[in-house]
């Protein structure tokens, strides 16, 4: 960052001062003008897309696209639920794998529902994050889409 902020200086776009044991910045009416510009540069130039967007773009119309695919997934697994609780017979076995089932199943629809309806489209201000919920649980909804058990 120095090597940037001394040519900036040098170009007159930002002011240095010292207040209370700390270096500040500010940008003078030349770097106002310079960043005006920039900015207008910028949108001639069509920037291309952010990863954060491309990223939210991809995984909603995956979601859009496979939504009817992950509910379906959930009423099979409901329906082999009931079955197995018709069935006294039924084993720990068939219930383990059961859960599992229904549990990645559940997930996708989950993911799916929060991508379509609750994950706004970034704006570019700032960082788009997923923190509510822990890494572990953002890694299914977020790169194993495929996955199905």
């Amino acid at each position: 960052m120095n090597p940037t902020l001394r040519a900036l200086v040098e170009a007159g776009a930002l002011a240095s001062s010292r207040a209370m044991s700390r270096d500040q910045w500010a940008l003078t009416s030349a770097g106002r003008g310079r960043l005006s510009r920039a900015r207008r540069f910028a949108k001639q130039l069509g920037l291309p897309e952010s990863p954060q967007h491309r990223e939210w773009r991809h995984k909603h119309a995956k979601a859009d696209a496979e939504i009817g695919h992950y509910r379906e997934g959930v009423r099979e697994a409901l329906r082999q639920a009931a079955a197995l609780l018709n069935d006294e017979r039924t084993d720990s076995e068939a219930w383990r794998a059961l859960a599992e089932r229904l549990h990645v199943r559940s997930e996708l629809l989950f993911s799916a529902i929060r991508c379509l309806r609750e994950w706004a489209e970034p704006d570019h201000a700032q960082g788009d994050a997923d923190n509510s919920r822990p890494l572990e649980d953002r890694r299914r909804s977020l790169w194993h889409w495929n996955e199905d058990a």
